[in-house]
């Protein structure tokens, strides 16, 4: 510890080997015997440098009759001046009367006394002192005064009050943060905990006082947060492993259910940055959050049907023409059948190729209506298990007829080995399809020039498959790429700019993503990038 203007100051608990006596001392007179102590009479042992009177009668408790060279050092004062009253001029006004107050309430039960006041220095600060007095008895036994000795803690002081702060600081953030919060240490104790944490067990049956600070946290979550016992393994793990320093952070969502309906939760852990370890566990409500999104992915789910069914009629011509093939097959080998019938034919080898015909046609048109009624249906099928080639090309089918017409070549190139992805079928086909159309009509916007749509499928690392369509239309300008997947984005004068940023969004809820890129030569080719697992949030 640095030395101290006044005194010295050791904080509890520390040892000294070799200690400097304790600052300043005072003797002051006893409330009613009357002391005298004769000039040259020894000192007691340890205060030989104490000056004194010749002969001091005490008045009244709080009078000085003796200082020692350290304290007039410190204040400054001479030693007549101190004398008496004198002493507490150097005492601040704001503590003068309480000092005096706390001194006689000690001299009239003879007992010893500890106060603190401001004692002003000779250069005028004002530092705090812990002044501890005990009876000095004469050999008869009476009282004969106090021996005080002063000891500067302003520092101490600086120190605890700004430890408190900090405390009331930490305090008044911790009960602020929303949700249901508490702090454990590397075993699991509580210890700490915010009003809302609190207010969560109430409501579910438990009383806070048992679940608060000193309790374990592994023991009391379920009952305090109604988890499942399901959630409640997966919470724990999560936390453990927080806790344990395998990451720094974990997060995960859970539901309960209440007499209110089900109730979910975003349940946060967040590593304690000091030695003893430990995490904070925040779980905060988001059933009006979960409820928007399902809202949202409900308006969502009926704007992507609006567009496929949109979609699909403006393929109307290719639809009919791919239906109609398969019909027109029919009805040409029925009749040539009917006609070797009618003549008298046995069953030959070409009556059973046209029955065997019109039994594949008929397959391939129910086939083309199965395919329609999906799209233009709500339905949905989501996480399942879907190969992305086979996906492309049915999609493509669809649209064959109108490149014929536009006179488009297609052509696809697909990656020997392709990881399947777990998706919804549906909304990924609607993507493709999307990708194709705008495909198509940028080329027929384009004039002259190549008419080529390459279709791409590949794999991206190690968990992603990308699907890509290049067309050689119109392409893009730089402020283009930027806006074309905004709602209602479009460089078409009879569009509605939808497509693109309905793919998006089906894309993100299946963790995927979409871009587009300007090709070297000509046109624009767009991406695709899927998970090769994953939730498909649909």
């Amino acid at each position: 510890m640095p030395r101290r203007a006044w005194g010295s100051f050791a904080p509890r608990g520390a040892v000294h080997r070799r200690r400097r006596p304790l600052g300043g001392r005072i003797q002051y007179g006893p409330c009613r015997a009357r002391v005298a102590r004769r000039a040259g009479a020894a000192a007691p042992a340890g205060h030989r440098s104490v000056r004194q009177r010749a002969r001091a009668p005490a008045r009244r408790a709080g009078h000085a009759r003796e200082l020692n060279e350290r304290w007039l050092h410190v204040t400054g004062c001479r030693f007549e001046d101190a004398l008496d009253d004198g002493w507490l001029s150097y005492v601040h006004s704001d503590d003068r009367e309480e000092t005096v107050k706390t001194i006689r309430w000690a001299a009239e039960g003879h007992a010893p006394f500890t106060l603190e006041y401001r004692l002003r220095r000779a250069d005028g600060e004002h530092r705090w002192v812990i002044d501890h007095g005990v009876p000095r008895r004469s050999t008869d036994g009476t009282l004969a005064g106090y021996i005080g000795s002063g000891v500067d803690v302003t520092e101490l002081r600086t120190v605890q009050k700004a430890l408190l702060e900090s405390n009331a600081l930490r305090s008044a953030i911790f009960g602020s943060v929303y949700g249901h919060v508490a702090a454990i240490g590397r075993a699991g104790a509580i210890i700490a905990v915010n009003d809302g944490w609190r207010r969560l067990a109430e409501a579910n049956g438990v009383n806070p006082d048992s679940v608060s600070v000193g309790a374990n946290y592994f023991d009391i979550c379920q009952r305090v947060t109604g988890m499942t016992d399901g959630d409640a393994r997966r919470a724990l793990a999560v936390v453990t492993g927080v806790v344990a320093g395998d990451r720094e952070r974990a997060q995960l969502e859970y539901s309960t259910r209440t007499s209110d309906g089900v109730r979910w939760f975003d349940l946060s852990v967040e590593a304690l940055r000091r030695a003893e370890g430990g995490a904070v566990i925040s779980h905060v409500e988001i059933t009006r959050r979960r409820y928007a999104e399902d809202e949202a992915r409900r308006q969502r789910d009926a704007l992507a049907h609006a567009l496929r069914v949109t979609t699909l009629g403006e393929l109307a011509a290719s639809l009919a023409h791919e239906i109609n093939q398969p019909l027109s097959a029919i009805v040409m080998n029925a009749k040539a059948t009917a006609r070797l019938l009618d003549a008298g034919a046995t069953v030959t080898d070409d009556i059973r190729g046209a029955l065997r015909d019109i039994a594949a046609d008929g397959t391939r048109a129910s086939e083309i209506i199965r395919r329609l009624r999906v799209l233009l249906s709500k339905e949905h099928l989501p996480g399942r298990t879907v190969d992305v080639k086979e996906l492309v090309a049915e999609t493509t089918s669809l649209v064959e007829y109108d490149l014929r017409r536009r006179g488009i070549d297609i052509r696809s190139v697909h990656a020997a080995e392709l990881p399947a992805v777990s998706v919804d079928r549906v909304q990924l086909q609607q993507v493709v399809l999307n990708l194709l159309v705008n495909a198509i009509e940028a080329i027929a916007a384009a004039g002259e020039g190549p008419c080529t749509i390459t279709v791409t499928t590949a794999a991206r690392g190690a968990d992603r498959v990308e699907i890509a369509v290049a067309d050689t239309g119109v392409g893009a300008t730089s402020t283009d790429l930027e806006r074309m997947f905004e709602p209602f984005a479009t460089t078409k004068t009879n569009g509605l700019g939808m497509g693109l940023s309905i793919s998006r969004s089906i894309l993100r809820a299946h963790r995927g993503t979409i871009w587009a890129t300007v090709n070297a030569d000509r046109g624009l080719t767009l991406h695709v990038e899927l998970p090769i697992e994953g939730d498909s949030g649909a």
